[in-house]
């Protein structure tokens, strides 16, 4: 770019030298002509002696003419000489960007060299990252053939619990039966005794009347009578008496067989009490067993980004539109050269446009490319990886970069159809349902919601119509709070849709030439993930932010004026300073300006240190906005070559 700069001032200055020279020329000739005048009027002084006066008078006024064009002369032979000291200078100039370019070349070569290690270092870790991923499987499949012995296991005790509360109900309605027929059979001893006694009464009367002496006939007859009545009533006691007898045996059975089940039930409920004991401390068993393998499910899951990158770069391409089709695409997304199998994801676009005249070809590597057919849940299922990290405790970023209607908001929010949800949605809807899992585990989570945008370099809250002062603060520990920012508790996934409703309707968008619902904000939804384990005293503290960036435009291609002027330069203000950071992040630089723009402050700990980041180039395949895509793709390769610590759960 500067070697074209010197060329084009080299130009001019050439240009600008052969006028003068032109100008120097044509004086001269008419010097010439002057000398060649006065002396042709010497030489007719003899002929033409009345005219001499006057020719005296003429030669002299040359002479001044000829005065005047030799000090315009010398003039422009000083201007001259400055031109040509600025020749000089911009050869010089040429001359060290050569040297540049040279050196340049040179870089490239080396980088070149550095690129082809790079590649044998990422196969190295493909491999490892398929093993890490083999293992990872091996972990979830054990981990869910011991979560299925717990559901088992605790389906059984359920049933033991069950089963223990109606024999225990049996055990108490049988020492109830018990207690009646305790009670039934003490009272047919006592009538039993009873009639004993009346028995042995009336067969001592029986027996004295026998043996009496009966005095008359009618006496004889009374008294036989008497005993017939004697003997039926005795006769009628016996049988009671053996009615009372059977039925005392009757219950003495039913008492031993009551007896005999409590026994056995009590043998039967030991029994399940100690089948109890055991299932709780196969119960334990499993449940350090599964902590375990999640432990080792969150190293190998971090292990996995970590090879992957904590700093990795998407770019996104919208469809083409019919009124943008007829001009054709300048994209190309393709595959890996050295990867031909159907498996093989893209991640290397090119771009072919002209530009004043000039051919442009480009090619840029990241580490995946969705195509204009690529849908909302093919993008998703990449992110919900990092999705998960949030969830461990670690500090994750998201937000999508690009010019003013290349689908960043459309990436971030989505559409009013449930396909076509975006990223904020599905990463709270798959936030809820994993929280929903570990609750069986013993982890309890709250998720705490905000929306801000920083619109001219001023925070608002999207989830408040109160106009109160906002402030970022960011703590020694690495959090981050902004003073007097609403936030909202969620306890349901149909929360989500409403939070967004309401930060959509108050976030600040206008028309321009390049979008008629172009967002002159940046908005960032944030969400906190605090949870605790009760069973292992485990916490988790982990950050979510999602960020839909302002679109970046050109002033010429957008047609701002006004306000919108203002704002966009206020956009463009804030990119140019997150370049900057991540310029510095990618140098290692001691001195990173996060404090340049209010975007780069509030990020801070989301950008650098130990988080975990992914940037969404999202880009336009309309021919005319060629040239915004060729900046955003230079910026998604700049923040793809910094790298962040090793992130540190929270």
């Amino acid at each position: 770019m500067e070697t074209q700069e010197c060329e084009e001032a080299l130009g001019e200055l050439v240009a600008r030298t052969v006028e003068l020279q032109g100008e120097l020329d044509a004086l001269t000739m008419s010097r010439e002509a002057a000398e060649k005048a006065g002396a042709q009027w010497v030489a007719d002084t003899s002929e033409e002696s009345r005219k001499t006066a006057k020719a005296q008078e003429r030669i002299d006024k040359c002479k001044a003419d000829q005065g005047e064009v030799n000090s315009e002369l010398a003039k422009l032979r000083g201007e001259m000489g400055g031109h040509e000291q600025e020749l000089a200078a911009a050869q010089a100039r040429q001359k060290d960007v050569e040297e540049m370019h040279n050196k340049l070349q040179e870089y490239s070569d080396s980088l070149q060299g550095f690129n082809s290690k790079l590649q044998t270092d990422v196969n190295r870790l493909n491999t490892a990252y398929e093993q890490a991923s083999a293992e990872l499987g091996q972990v979830q499949g054990e981990g869910a053939a011991v979560q299925s012995q717990l559901d088992q296991t605790l389906s059984v005790t359920t049933a033991l619990k069950e089963k223990f509360q109606v024999l225990s109900s049996s055990e108490t309605a049988a020492s109830h039966q018990k207690q009646q027929l305790q009670e039934s059979v003490t009272k047919l001893e006592t009538e039993l005794e009873e009639e004993s006694t009346r028995e042995a009464q009336l067969k001592e009367e029986l027996s004295s009347l026998t043996n009496a002496c009966w005095s008359s006939e009618e006496e004889y007859e009374v008294l036989k009578k008497q005993m017939i009545t004697l003997e039926a009533e005795a006769q009628a006691q016996a049988e009671v008496l053996s009615q009372v007898e059977h039925d005392l045996e009757v219950h003495r059975a039913r008492m031993k067989l009551v007896d005999d089940s409590s026994q056995e039930r009590g043998r039967s409920l030991q029994a399940m009490e100690e089948r109890l004991g055991q299932s709780k401390t196969v119960a334990a068993m499993l449940e350090e067993q599964i902590s375990e393998g999640e432990l080792c499910r969150k190293q190998l899951h971090n292990q996995i980004l970590e090879m992957k990158g904590n700093i990795r770069v998407f770019c996104r391409v919208r469809p083409i539109t019919a009124k943008e089709a007829p001009k054709g695409m300048p994209i190309q997304v393709l595959k890996p050269m050295e990867e031909e199998s159907e498996e093989a994801v893209e991640n290397t676009i090119r771009l072919e446009f002209e530009a004043k005249g000039r051919q442009q070809d480009h090619s840029f590597q990241m580490d995946r490319v969705f195509g204009a057919d690529s849908s909302q849940h093919e993008v998703f299922a990449e992110i919900s990886q990092l999705v998960q990290s949030a969830l461990d405790g670690y500090k994750v970023c998201v937000f999508a970069y690009g010019q003013t209607g290349s689908g960043k908001t459309f990436t971030m929010l989505g559409g009013d159809s449930n396909d076509s949800r975006g990223m904020i949605p599905r990463s709270v809807e798959q936030i809820f349902s994993t929280a929903d899992k570990l609750r069986l585990r013993g982890w309890e989570f709250r998720m705490e919601a905000s929306f801000l945008e920083i619109y001219n370099e001023t925070i608002r809250d999207l989830l408040s119509n109160q106009s109160s002062k906002l402030e970022v603060k960011h703590s020694q520990d690495g959090t981050t709070i902004v003073t007097n920012l609403k936030t909202v508790e969620l306890k349901s996934v149909d929360q989500v849709a409403r939070v967004i409703d309401k930060a959509d309707s108050n976030r600040s968008v206008s028309a321009t030439n390049a979008n008629s619902q172009s967002s002159r904000s940046h908005s960032v939804f944030t969400l906190k993930l605090n949870g605790f384990n009760e069973s292992t005293a485990q916490t988790s503290n982990g950050v979510l932010h999602l960020v839909d960036l302002a679109g970046s435009e050109r002033l010429a291609h957008s047609g701002a004026t006004g306000d919108r002027l203002k704002e966009t330069q206020s956009i463009n203000k804030s990119l140019s300073s997150l370049g900057d950071v991540i310029s510095a992040l990618a140098r290692n630089e001691s001195h990173i300006p996060y404090r340049n723009s209010k975007l780069t402050y509030l990020l801070q700990n989301a950008l650098g240190g130990d988080s975990k980041t992914l940037m969404f180039a999202n880009v336009s395949p309309a021919m005319e906005s060629a040239g915004e895509t060729l900046c955003t793709m230079r910026f998604a390769s700049k923040v793809n070559a910094c790298v962040n610590a090793t992130a540190q759960k929270n």
